[in-house]
């Protein structure tokens, strides 16, 4: 039987068998007949991904059952299963993956893969430009900021700390104006650290 908990967080079948190495369709038929039994999982319709895999979706009824079996895993066996997700999430996504950035971001975030996270954090963030979300997408990069500071300086890391200040600038200058104090406090660091590199 799926261990309860693993599907405390995944969407569908087809990411727990990232988790747990197993066959989609054995994952699915497992899922659906847990909620059958029970009062805890609802199924939630079918996913397709784009590199043509189909499961069905799976959900809880109340939000207390998914942190309840969540706060079972052990802290090691969650960044792993998160990492997992996450690369098996990329590969079914490919050229897409994009369009789940937010998602991948948490996925690697959680899974401690900081670099991924980053990059997925900054394709949400443009995403979020895309759709004025201006304060999204502030939020997102200053996550992306925040996580690429835990990792060693180098000259990837500097140029993709630049890449987040640029971004975040025309964010700040729409949502809070272009005389803002956090505009030029953005546009200096972005400075310093052009003349860094």
């Amino acid at each position: 039987m799926v261990p309860s908990a693993l599907s405390a967080w995944f969407p569908s079948a087809i990411a727990m068998t990232a988790g747990l190495d197993e066959d989609v369709i054995r994952i699915d038929e497992q899922c659906a007949a847990v909620e059958r039994r029970s009062r805890w999982l609802r199924s939630c319709g079918e996913q397709t991904w784009p590199d043509g895999t189909v499961a069905g979706c799976y959900g809880f009824v109340h939000a207390l059952y998914q942190e309840v079996l969540y706060s079972r895993l052990t802290a090691t066996r969650r960044v792993y299963l998160h990492w997992q997700v996450g690369r098996r999430a990329e590969a079914g996504y490919g050229p897409r993956a994009g369009d789940i950035a937010a998602e991948l971001a948490r996925h690697f975030e959680q899974g401690r893969d900081i670099w991924r996270a980053v990059i997925y954090l900054r394709q949400a963030a443009d995403k979020a430009l895309r759709r004025y979300a201006n304060r999204e997408a502030i939020d997102l990069l200053t996550k992306g900021r925040a996580l690429l500071n835990t990792l060693p300086e180098t000259p990837e890391r500097m140029q993709q700390g630049l890449d987040l200040l640029l971004a975040l600038g025309p964010a700040l200058m729409a949502a809070k104006g272009y005389g803002a104090p956090e505009v030029e406090h953005t546009y200096t660091q972005a400075l310093t650290l052009c003349q860094q590199m």
